[in-house]
């Protein structure tokens, strides 16, 4: 913090202007380093200006820069979540796993690091250091040392850190007090017309060399608060007090010296200070004029903020028009000062940061995606003590609303970006709900819940409890419109479950309640549509699957026009049900269609893949692998030039390429494809039906080119998965699959034990299934499973005969 020169004004004409102050021995340290080194330590006492430091020399280095502030970072899925958000990505997985999760965070700053070289500043470490995620810490800085030559890597805190392996690239430096060449000239720059006299020497010898102290003291002489011999009596009076603390280190002694110099501030001052620390994190100036309870933010600045922040008790950064009170000071606030209407700050803190909160989720969705994660990287720490408030306001119903709103409007936000906070937040809310006997707020949590149980977590039974839950309130008090949209959601829930039929009436029921609402209501109508032509087709009812996909693409292009992605969209449903209907060709023409929206309407990259990957499998049934190839090399540089990582993206169109070379009969070329899918969907959905699929797939193309013992440890590996993806999906027929695929290596080994057993657990999955599929009413599943019975009987007649010769 060796600032000086501070301007008064703090508006946008007019923002403050820092200017850096000495340490030309410990940039030369640094610089000397700078082309061998990886990794800069800087440690020192607090308060000595080690942030301020390391970003200055990175600012004169003209590198780019990802701060994280570790002060406000408490578990590793926290750190994991402000790295992604730096890098403008989601975290791909919930239950973190260290080396799926670093490698995210080094594939990402590699990418990003391709064409510049780029700076990933970890400040204030003392306290992770000391925490539990100690180890995922140093793991992760000693990876993205080793796999990112153009990363730089910072490090401050108050202790050593030792990265002994790493000894070669790593310069550790130890930041200590300023000289006193530079304190002068520091007290001198920002009171340049006070004349200090025969007090200039005991000054800066009490200021004790720490930049924040000299600031303070400039800030006291150059606004004439106090006269020199004032100032030296002050400080002598705080050197008194801490006669006993002689032992201490320098951060501990002076730490009355700050209290002192905040207790010269009036008492409407201490109050809007100690109310301001109420905020972890920094703050931009509305949230302060809404903290404080300004009428307007001019008002904020001009009356709550300037008077402190020329006396530096809080700082401002330009770049980012954010204030901020450093860390040493909030300890003596917490030990020193009481909020005087804890309630009240309570209130209006809840209040200003649910409207944070539900403007980043709003933008997450939209082209402002970049701009709504860079908010989030300034406000996280904000937003996860916003969450744990709804601990602290049982006795507060005024607080009470913020919460049903974010749980209503900011599922998705909180769950990929704060998952480490997300289960007590819904806890408390639901309790909330209880308390206060809100059913209808009770029931926003639920879906809320459902939700986040369906779509992000994948368990789909507890999420389907979480909607009954949920259904068993609205259906008695609830709004139309809340009550259609939950029948959708518990519709899909059940369809992923396999549940047809239900899904069917579901989304009927739902259907039935939007079709005669309104316009307002006609996008639940067209999802609604969109659903029951997906079941329909899924059950093999393809007449009545197009009547519903049809009546969903003709009322989308009347209510969006002919050009936009939902038409986009449903064009290519039309298209898989045509080519799920054994009508290739037709198929093709709809998905050709379907892209050729998507294209014009400019519809978000990841929907255009999706269509380049349908279209490339419409051509490779037709034989025209060519134009396949060239659409999936399209649909790839689409996703490399994404800022977030599509990984389900890259893992599609690896298995779409996969499928076009084992029908060209490249089953070498096949193979490696597949291997990169398994690779991908590996980091992300290990226990799923799609990562049981693609195995069996790389399986099937190995067992063509004789690769047996690696097919059949493919194979095992899938089985192992069979009782997760049943219960997931029940009506799937993945298990069979494998087991067939099993057998046929065990047959062509001459396994003949392993392959008779196989073949009686093909017999017992398909006995299952056909109950599954009745019980469905899903007759084109049915059909198939009635077909590989009468295969497998003639396998056990054929083996019969085997075992007699």
């Amino acid at each position: 913090m060796n600032t000086t020169a501070m301007e008064t004004s703090i508006d946008s004409e007019s923002s403050p202007e820092y200017m850096f102050i000495g340490r030309d021995h410990d940039f030369a340290v640094l610089n000397e380093k700078w082309s061998s080194c990886r990794i800069f330590g800087t440690f020192g006492l607090r308060a000595v200006g080690k942030s301020r430091f390391v970003r200055e020399f990175i600012r004169r280095k003209h590198i780019d820069v990802l701060p994280v502030h570790l002060d406000t970072v408490n578990d590793v899925r926290s750190l994991y979540s402000v790295l992604c958000a730096s890098l403008n990505t989601e975290p791909e997985i919930q239950t973190v796993s260290s080396i799926r999760w670093m490698k995210h965070v080094t594939d990402e700053l590699k990418k990003n690091s391709n064409d510049r070289q780029l700076a990933v500043f970890f400040d204030n470490a003392e306290d992770t250091i000391e925490s539990s995620f100690k180890d995922n810490l140093l793991s992760l800085i000693v990876a993205v040392a080793k796999q990112c030559p153009r990363v730089k890597i910072f490090v401050t805190s108050t202790t050593r850190i030792q990265f002994s392996q790493l000894s070669k690239v790593y310069c550790l430096h130890e930041l200590k007090p300023m000289r006193y060449t530079e304190s002068r000239l520091m007290l001198h720059t920002i009171a340049p017309d006070i004349d200090l006299g025969t007090c200039e020497d005991v000054i800066i010898d009490l200021s004790e060399g720490l930049p924040l102290l000299i600031l303070m003291i400039g800030a006291e002489l150059k606004i004439n608060l106090i006269s020199p011999e004032q100032m030296v009596d002050l400080l002598l009076l705080s050197r008194l007090e801490t006669l006993s603390k002689e032992h201490y280190p320098v951060e501990d002694r002076v730490a009355d010296v700050y209290r002192n110099f905040i207790q010269r501030l009036s008492t409407v001052y201490q109050q809007y200070l100690s109310s301001l620390n109420y905020i972890p994190g920094s703050f931009n100036a509305e949230e302060a004029s809404g903290l404080l309870d300004f009428g307007s933010v001019a008002i904020a600045k001009q009356q709550g903020l300037k008077p402190i922040l020329v006396r530096h008790v809080i700082n401002y950064d330009t770049s980012s028009q954010r204030f901020n009170i450093q860390g040493i000071l909030r300890e003596v606030i917490n030990a020193n000062f009481v909020i005087k209407d804890l309630p009240a700050i309570r209130m209006r803190y809840c209040k200003v940061f649910t409207k944070v909160m539900k403007d980043i989720a709003k933008k997450m969705p939209t082209d402002e995606y970049t701009r709504a994660l860079s908010t989030f990287v300034d406000e996280q720490p904000n937003l996860r003590k916003l969450l744990y408030e709804v601990n602290n306001i049982m006795q507060e119903t005024s607080t009470y609303p913020f919460f049903i709103e974010m749980a209503s409007s900011c599922t998705e936000l909180i769950e990929i970006f704060m998952p480490s906070e997300s289960e007590q937040f819904y806890n408390g809310c639901l309790r909330l709900a209880d308390r206060y006997g809100k059913d209808v707020d009770k029931a926003v949590v639920l879906i809320a819940v459902g939700t986040m149980e369906t779509y992000t977590k994948g368990d789909l039974h507890t999420g389907i409890m979480k909607y009954k839950s949920a259904l068993d309130i609205i259906e008695d008090k609830g709004d139309r419109i809340q009550l259609a949209t939950l029948y959708q959601k518990m519709g899909w829930n059940l369809f992923k479950q396999g549940d047809c039929m239900e899904a069917i009436r579901l989304y009927k029921k739902s259907l039935g309640i939007s079709s005669t609402a309104g316009k307002d209501f006609e996008p639940l109508t067209l999802q609604s549509l969109s659903y029951l032509g997906v079941v329909h087709v899924v059950l093999g009812n393809f007449d009545l699957g197009e009547k519903y996909h049809s009546t969903c693409l003709r009322r989308s292009e009347a209510l969006q026009g002919k050009i936009h992605p939902n038409v986009g969209n449903a064009l290519n449903r039309m298209g898989l049900l045509y080519d799920q209907r054994g009508d290739s060709k037709t198929g093709l023409e709809f998905f050709k269609q379907g892209l050729e929206v998507k294209r014009k309407s400019k519809a978000a990259p990841i929907s255009v893949v999706y269509s380049l990957s349908n279209v490339a499998n419409g051509y490779k049934d037709m034989g025209m692998f060519k134009e396949a190839h060239k659409l999936v090399d399209e649909a790839f540089a689409i996703l490399q030039n994404q800022k977030m990582n599509m990984l389900d993206g890259f893992s599609l169109l690896y298995n779409t390429r996969g499928k076009i070379y084992a029908r060209e009969g490249k089953f070498k070329e096949a193979s490696e494809a597949y291997g990169k899918t398994v690779e991908i969907t590996r980091q992300v959905e290990q226990t799923s039906y799609i990562y049981m699929k693609r195995l069996v797939n790389l399986a099937e193309v190995l067992e063509k080119r004789c690769k047996f013992a690696s097919a059949l440890k493919l194979t095992k590996e899938a089985i192992g998965l069979k009782d997760e993806v049943i219960k997931a999906l029940p009506h799937n027929s993945i298990v069979t699959e494998c087991l067939q695929c099993m057998s046929r290596i065990y047959d062509l080994t001459g396994q003949l034990e392993n392959y008779k057993e196989t073949l009686y657990k093909i017999d017992k999955e398909c006995n299952r299934l056909a109950k599954e599929c009745t019980l469905l009413n899903n007759q084109q599943k049915l059909d198939q499973v009635n077909e590989t019975i009468q295969d497998l009987q003639m396998k056990f007649k054929n083996l019969k005969c085997r075992e007699k010769k």
